[in-house]
């Protein structure tokens, strides 16, 4: 089985409908793409009898520039993927306690005792507490039962993914799934370098002007011509027509 065929393979297992699954099964399956187009455009410049090594080498850079800012496009939307799937998994919320329930901070209060008392070691290694222990617990500071910040944050992570099973799941599989379409992409930016055919010194100028392309805001799409609601959207945006 080929790289290709393990990525695309992996990237297939992202059934969830959310928008961060989707893009990175796009980004992913579709770096192949970009690698084979600009292969093709590198080959047919490579061929052209009329320029010599010089003038095959500038058409073949020419040719692979759009691959090489759409490459480096998808690279920073993964990287963002990434950032905001931790800060998801991170901003998940442990069940709550009713504002008032004096009963309920008293009796997490006897369970942090309990925990407290025990010798350092066993708190070093906590195993088969209660979900109830367990939020006790992680819902004051390491030092109130005294547990090491290791061990609480270890039962933090437990605790959120037994409240939040199915979301942890959806966000764990997609950062799994983005290792995979990361691993495409830079298979796919290291084919267009070898394209490239860089001589000394090239390389950074080139991926200079790649930075300052990234740099400039998106050009607006065209509508497509058969698509008359697109095209009716498209000239209230340039004239400030609000919709009604």
């Amino acid at each position: 089985m080929s790289t290709r065929d393990i990525i695309n393979k992996q990237l297939e297992t992202l059934t969830s409908d959310r928008i961060p699954s989707r893009r990175i099964l796009t980004i992913g399956k579709g770096a192949f793409g970009i690698r084979d187009a600009a292969t093709a455009a590198a080959s047919a410049a490579a061929n052209n009898p009329h320029l010599n090594d010089a003038g095959k080498r500038v058409t073949k850079q020419a040719a692979l520039r759009d691959s090489f800012v759409e490459i480096a496009r998808n690279k920073a939307e993964l990287r963002r993927i990434r950032e905001q799937a931790h800060a998801e998994l991170k901003a998940l919320a442990l069940p709550a306690i009713e504002k008032g329930d004096v009963v309920s901070e008293m009796r997490e209060a006897e369970m942090r005792a309990i925990v407290r008392a025990l010798p350092q070691e066993k708190r070093d290694r906590l195993s088969k507490l209660s979900p109830a222990m367990v939020a006790a617990i992680v819902r004051a500071a390491p030092e109130v039962s005294g547990v090491s910040r290791s061990v609480h944050e270890q039962l933090h992570s437990e605790l959120i993914e037994t409240a939040h099973s199915e979301k942890v799941a959806t966000v764990r599989a997609e950062l799994e799934g983005l290792k995979f379409a990361e691993h495409a992409v830079t298979e796919t930016e290291k084919a267009l370098t070898e394209a490239a055919e860089f001589a000394p010194g090239e390389e950074r100028t080139f991926r200079t002007q790649i930075e300052a392309e990234l740099a400039k805001p998106p050009q607006p799409t065209k509508p497509d011509p058969n698509d008359l609601d697109a095209i009716i959207a498209e000239h209230r945006r340039r004239h400030g027509i609000r919709a009604e």
